[in-house]
């Protein structure tokens, strides 16, 4: 399919830096094209958005104003940053429910994720600490993965309102003891390579 013609007959245009399957009118393939910034004007049909293995290091207040309907947000291998992502960048994301930020440059877990997440993905990013609070809201979270990060510690507050985490995998960190303040929900653990 001539992605020119799907963009001339499609009432929501897509974004030129991306490609909109007609087969699958709710995906928007924006990866690997070497982009900086987020594409602008996100059709509102947008659930799937694929924005992987660009350079991306901020995402900007608005970016997903007009893509509220978002379900699977995939930011891997980008060059994100803690400090330029936004507190309530993902609060109007109601519907989000996987957000892949693996293979970035996070200093720490994003806060103000919507409370809907089923899968979040921060590994191999620079973590050394889960900000206070960060996923306190996140109850319907049931995998978590942060290995490959700098972590040395699990506080008892890192992981509180997590009532029905399943996997959580915390190898590949600094971690010195096992942590003590798991949800009694965890049935995989993956501990494998730490101090």
């Amino acid at each position: 399919m001539d992605p020119g013609w799907f963009r001339a007959v499609n009432t929501q245009s897509c974004p030129l830096e991306c490609d909109c399957p007609i087969q699958w009118p709710t995906a928007l393939y924006c990866d690997h094209r070497g982009l900086i910034q987020l594409p602008s004007g996100l059709p509102s049909r947008t659930q799937y958005l694929f924005l992987q293995g660009n350079n991306i290091t901020t995402l900007g207040t608005g970016a997903f104003a007009n893509a509220t309907n978002l379900r699977w947000l995939i930011l891997d291998h980008n060059q994100l940053l803690s400090e330029q992502l936004d507190n309530v960048l993902f609060s109007n994301l109601t519907h989000l429910v996987n957000l892949f930020i693996n293979n970035n440059n996070l200093t720490r877990v994003p806060v103000g994720l919507p409370s809907g997440l089923k899968q979040l993905r921060l590994a191999y990013n620079h973590i050394e600490k889960i900000s206070a609070g960060a996923l306190q809201n996140l109850e319907n979270l049931t995998l978590l993965l942060l290995q490959g990060n700098r972590l040395k510690t699990i506080e008892e507050s890192d992981l509180k309102g997590l009532g029905v985490l399943n996997l959580l995998d915390l190898s590949h960190n600094l971690l010195e003891t096992f942590p003590k303040h798991l949800p009694p929900s965890v049935q995989q653990l993956y501990l494998s390579n730490n101090s």
